[in-house]
């Protein structure tokens, strides 16, 4: 693995951290757009639609690890949140960091 996946992932996996506690969420954040089957970012794991176990980073190409760092830069996600036993998919407003 070269540098610049290592920088990439350490990019997402820290928005990710930060994320989580600014918004008080700490399940998955749903991609608006999947990336090569990647759907979704939980736990600091990036996981495939319709598969429950994490993906290998590793196996994860370099363009793929860019394409979902600017998903999450730009908001461009969604998590769901229960109010009142009622589920909502809920969008991040103004988060700032």
């Amino acid at each position: 693995m070269d540098f610049i996946k290592v920088y990439l992932i350490s990019r997402i996996v820290k928005k990710y951290r930060i994320l989580k506690d600014v918004l008080s969420h700490d399940g998955f954040f749903f991609l608006n757009e999947s990336v090569n089957n990647i759907d979704r970012i939980g736990k600091g794991c990036l996981f495939k639609k319709d598969i429950i176990t994490p993906l290998d980073w590793r196996k994860i190409e370099g363009k793929d690890l860019l394409k979902i760092l600017n998903q999450i830069k730009s908001k461009e996600f969604y998590f769901l949140k229960e109010i009142e036993g009622r589920v909502y998919k809920t969008r991040p407003k103004n988060v700032t960091r």
